[in-house]
């Protein structure tokens, strides 16, 4: 595998994990928001809208009390004032019918007594205006009260459902936070692991059959031509090692024709590596010239004899 394939891959495997990681961490983001935002709908909306109605029923309780008892006499402004809060009271039961998670029957029983109440605070007020103050009164100590005493009850189990739900999301939220960090830590030293053993790996790729060169190369340096490479690696270093040996072969060959010219062999066979070998080429011609002074030996000698 080539050097360029190994950065390809290394890299293509940290970009990776990288984006797991960043996947994940987004996902356990998304789960912490979705969490967070149950917080706020539930129990927050619900604390704010059953708050809302017992202050309003509050409220109503009192100008309906001072209706039965005679304390108001602009019956028409105590109606109206009742009517707004019955508004704003429906308002907020629609808050809790959306956002209670818990069951509906807290719900459904709430709705119906508050029905039943506004029904008493109808009688009430029709006594009020037929100024039949002890059928009033009646009504208020009989129903008005009794209703609303059990609907404060109702309220508060929506309370303290709500507040347990809120300490439940807060620990799911806390346990969600605790994880992801001790996930994102356990990811990010997986991903410092890895890079540094591919850097060491790739590093050492480097290294080493530089190093082996190098070592190799002096030995060439000082003449010694017996030396060979190892190559065990076919990337461009292996490629490199294996020309420098090629190398170190044809000056042997080189110096094998020389030492055999040097013992009168003119006529060593001897093959240039290519056009461009001008060391090969220069002891060819070496070599046509000694034979021509060879011949030349051979002629005149001959003729001295003769």
């Amino acid at each position: 595998m080539t050097l360029k394939n190994r950065f390809i891959i290394g890299f293509a495997i940290i970009i990776s994990l990288l984006l797991s990681s960043s996947i994940y961490s987004m996902f356990k983001i998304n789960a912490m928001h979705e969490t967070t935002e149950k917080l706020f709908q539930h129990p927050y909306k619900v604390n704010n809208a059953i708050a809302e109605i017992r202050f309003t029923l509050g409220d109503c309780d009192k100008i309906i009390s001072e209706l039965a008892y005679g304390q108001i006499s602009d019956i028409d402004a105590a109606k109206k004032e009742i009517s707004q809060h019955s508004v704003l009271i429906q308002k907020n039961l629609e808050i809790i019918k959306s956002q209670f998670l818990g069951d509906q029957t807290y719900y459904n029983d709430f709705n119906s007594k508050s029905k039943k109440l506004e029904k008493s605070y109808l009688a009430i007020l029709n006594y009020a205006t037929e100024n039949n103050l002890d059928a009033a009164v009646k009504e208020y100590k009989d129903n008005t009260q009794r209703i609303y005493l059990v609907n404060q009850k109702v309220l508060n189990k929506f309370l303290a459902f709500a507040q347990n739900k809120g300490e439940e999301f807060m620990l799911t939220s806390t346990e969600d936070k605790t994880a992801s960090l001790n996930s994102f830590i356990i990811l990010s030293f997986i991903i410092i692991i890895l890079a540094s053993l591919f850097a060491y790996k790739t590093l050492l790729s480097f290294t080493k059959p530089i190093n082996y060169a190098k070592a190799t190369a002096k030995e060439i340096a000082t003449g010694n031509l017996s030396v060979n490479f190892e190559v065990s690696s076919k990337d461009e270093i292996g490629t490199l090692l294996t020309s420098i040996q090629e190398i170190v072969n044809n000056i042997k060959s080189a110096s094998d024709f020389t030492e055999k010219i040097g013992h009168g062999d003119i006529n060593a066979d001897f093959e240039p590596v290519g056009e461009h070998d001008t060391l090969g080429h220069s002891l060819l011609e070496m070599r046509s010239k000694l034979q021509a002074v060879a011949e030349e030996d051979e002629r005149e000698t001959g003729l001295q004899e003769v």
